[in-house]
């Protein structure tokens, strides 16, 4: 593999790396102690990379301060106190990190060790999101859709949430979705609702395959289509969707038509259709499903606040580091 004509070489890239933070390099070091935390290139240990990381941190780099303070340290032997961590946190929000600026709207917003404050939150959250941070700008836009810190505005929650969502941000897709589904700050268009699920869901995300899974049983903004349906609702099941799967068990157990032209052909099976352990499990359970009314027809879940919660799919801005496997597949051109 080439890089700029440069044949990639992991280990020649590693010894600059250790020569350059020898040196003094903020970011070679801030390097090594990313290194060390994922255990790609030397035996994984959170000690050896907060040693790294207070190195570069000590120099006022953003990143290494960030990476301090949202080390994964299972074993406790960074000894990373939960008062240096946010110490630390706050730092890098003051030198414009934008995920350490979300992360901190995140803790007014939750009361997390602080008394809530929605208004906090908004401020943290527009300091990375007029950055153009995809969460902090789907942050922005909960916020406004439920009136959080900010008068209700639900037009000014789609703006926001566009933004993220043209940085191909699943989670932002899908709340633009919900807004055309409910037509809230936008005409109601559940073509275009299903377009923006399918967006979503293609990127795994499990609320937004749900939702399309309930619109092809429905025949909303696209056909019906019941083998669809199932393929979609499974989807989001195997993320342990709970919706998804009281909707699987409702529709397995108690309709029989749709077992019969849905999951029969779907599996391409011409006896009863063998079905993914997960799912057969769902079979021999009382499920009623959680977006059935009492007419027996399907809708999607509300808005509610299990639709914003987004630490488990971060979204940064170019040039600014990520965490985990995300930091190492960054690094892989080293």
């Amino acid at each position: 593999m080439f890089f700029d004509g440069v044949q990639s070489d992991r280990d020649a890239g590693i010894r600059w790396t250790e020569s350059a933070a020898a040196q003094g390099y903020a970011r070679a070091q801030w390097s090594l102690g990313v290194l060390h935390e994922n255990g790609w290139g030397y035996p994984q240990s959170s000690a050896e990379a907060v040693a790294w990381y207070l190195k570069s941190a000590n120099q006022g780099f953003a990143p290494a301060q960030y990476g301090i303070a949202t080390i994964e340290d299972p074993l406790n032997d960074a000894a990373v106190s939960g008062v240096q961590a946010m110490r630390w946190l706050r730092s890098a929000a003051a030198l414009g990190l934008p995920d350490a600026q979300t992360d901190i709207g995140d803790i007014y917003e939750d009361g997390d060790g602080v008394k809530r404050d929605y208004a906090q939150a908004m401020v943290w959250y527009r300091k990375a999101a007029d950055q153009g941070d995809a969460r902090a700008e789907g942050n922005v836009g909960y916020l406004y859709l439920h009136g959080q810190g900010v008068a209700r505005d639900y037009a000014e929650a789609m703006r926001w949430f566009r933004l993220g969502a043209d940085q191909n941000d699943a989670v932002n897709q899908r709340h633009v979705a919900t807004l055309y589904d409910d037509g809230k700050g936008v005409k109601q268009d559940h073509a275009e609702a299903a377009r923006w699920y399918r967006l979503a869901a293609d990127q795994d995300e499990s609320e937004a395959e749900n939702s399309l899974g309930l619109m092809y049983i429905d025949g909303q903004g696209v056909e019906r289509d019941y083998a669809q349906a199932m393929h979609w609702l499974n989807a989001a099941s195997d993320q342990d969707n709970a919706s998804a799967d009281a909707t699987i068990g409702y529709l397995l157990k108690k309709t029989w038509a749709f077992r019969a032209t849905a999951v029969k052909p779907w599996l391409g099976f011409a006896k009863a259709p063998a079905l993914t352990t997960r799912t057969r499990s769902l079979m021999s359970a009382r499920c009623t499903p959680g977006a059935t009314a009492s007419n027996g027809t399907l809708s999607k879940p509300a808005f509610g606040s299990e639709s914003r919660r987004r630490r488990e799919t971060k979204t940064r801005a170019p040039g600014w580091p990520a965490t985990g496997d995300e930091r190492r597949r960054r690094l892989s051109i080293m």
